[in-house]
């Protein structure tokens, strides 16, 4: 019943939310005012707020575990370890320069730090190649955003995500994949993504190449504007790279270095690493 106040405990029977709800509305310390008329717009008002953190708190829970389903993937090719924290990274700070929100920008983090989520489908042996794919390898490997959105498209935590994570191999001029969309078609954040995640793995050591240059990443970037890359996203990058390139660069180098390894594919005679698919070169980077 009541009491003598007029306010009654969250209980089992009475939580408008549900039983599930009342043992973590009491742990809150949550009581509130009741009448004949059902809950006040005060217990509305605490109810949304609740709902609202108990949301953010699953997402967070739910972001924790995908994560390290990306520590899994990334443990399967040494050369990548921490590839997805620093393609995030990169991702935010070009997002931020090109005037995103802060929601969307968070969104793009979130997509860069999950986007190679699929590749946990790939092959060791095709991740750690060291020689150029074939055609059957190289469409295995295409599969990996359409096998990400498999696994991460059941939550309705990662509908701002998703297509980003889908659409980061696109090429501006539609010569990517999995759609071949082009120019404003592709979202925007897949075209963030798409610049950071090359970034990253031009600058990074892997099975099949040694890291390029800050330079040469720079070059790869102006050279491929317009055909793979938006070149609106890439003035930013390059803008970017004018202040912290150096530090970039380290970071990536760096990252890209596993624990014993001494053998890796030499570059070519004139610096390219070993690249699949005719004339694109940075296919087989990202």
């Amino acid at each position: 019943m009541f009491s003598p106040e007029g306010r009654k405990a969250v209980t089992s029977t009475d939580n408008p939310v549900g039983e599930i709800m009342s043992d973590e509305v009491m742990n809150m310390g949550c009581e509130y005012p009741v009448s004949d008329s059902g809950a006040s717009e005060e217990t509305a008002d605490r109810m949304v707020e609740w709902l609202d953190m108990m949301s953010t708190q699953l997402r967070r829970a739910y972001l924790e575990s995908t994560r390290a389903l990306v520590a899994t993937v990334e443990a399967k090719d040494p050369f990548t370890e921490r590839h997805s924290s620093r393609v995030s990274r990169f991702s935010k700070q070009i997002a931020r320069r090109m005037g995103m929100s802060q929601a969307d920008v968070g969104s793009v983090g979130t997509a860069a730090m999950l986007h190679d989520i699929g590749k946990i489908s790939v092959p060791d042996a095709i991740l750690n190649k060291p020689d150029k794919l074939t055609d059957e390898e190289i469409a295995v490997v295409r599969r990996h955003p359409q096998v990400a959105i498999e696994i991460l498209g059941h939550t309705s935590y990662l509908k701002r995500e998703l297509p980003i994570i889908l659409h980061h191999h696109e090429w501006y001029d539609g010569s990517g994949y999995p759609d071949g969309l082009a120019g404003e078609d592709i979202p925007l954040g897949a075209r963030i993504l798409a610049v950071a995640d090359s970034l990253d793995a031009m600058l990074s050591r892997r099975a099949y190449k040694r890291p390029m240059s800050l330079w040469r990443a720079r070059k790869e970037l102006v050279d491929c504007q317009g055909t793979q890359f938006d070149p609106d996203v890439v003035a930013v990058a390059l803008d970017w790279l004018d202040e912290m390139g150096d530090r970039v660069a380290a970071e990536s180098a760096i990252g890209g270095i596993p624990n014993g390894s001494s053998i890796l594919r030499q570059d070519n005679e004139d610096g390219n690493s070993q690249a699949v698919g005719g004339d694109k070169p940075n296919l087989r980077l990202v």
